[in-house]
């Protein structure tokens, strides 16, 4: 499953629908933070969940200060809070990070797109922590 996930992002996935550029940001670009592209392994599950608890094979696509772009083969609905789990270390990073489905959507194949915002802010070196993990 996860190599049909890797083999999907990196040949059917597009950016989100082009919106008009705001004024105060470069042309074309509609983020008020900088992205960083990524290709990392994780698993998702949902916070809200108690006994058995399913974790779904994900990757990140990419992550800025504010939040992460992630494909999944699970339809995650908007506001759902997810635990992102990393499949090994990250030093500096804690074993997992809590975000919220922003939005979600669909791809040919039962895949997904879903973007989603951290719960907490991350410190600095955190964030550099997850850029450096990506490369």
């Amino acid at each position: 499953m996860l190599k049909q996930l890797v083999s999907f992002w990196s040949s059917a996935w597009q950016p989100w629908p082009f919106r008009p550029a705001m004024p105060d940001l470069p042309q074309g670009e509609r983020r008020a933070l900088p992205r960083h592209p990524g290709n990392q392994e994780v698993f998702c599950r949902l916070l809200s969940a108690v006994g058995h608890v399913t974790r779904w094979p994900g990757l990140i696509q990419d992550v800025s200060a504010g939040g992460m772009g992630l494909v999944v083969n699970h339809p995650f609905p908007p506001e759902a809070l997810l635990a992102i789990e990393w499949n090994r270390p990250i030093p500096r990073l804690p074993l997992a990070l809590s975000v919220r489905v922003v939005r979600a959507r669909a791809h040919a194949g039962g895949f997904w797109s879903v973007g989603c915002a951290f719960a907490s802010d991350l410190a600095p070196s955190q964030l550099q922590a997850l850029v450096e993990a990506l490369q």
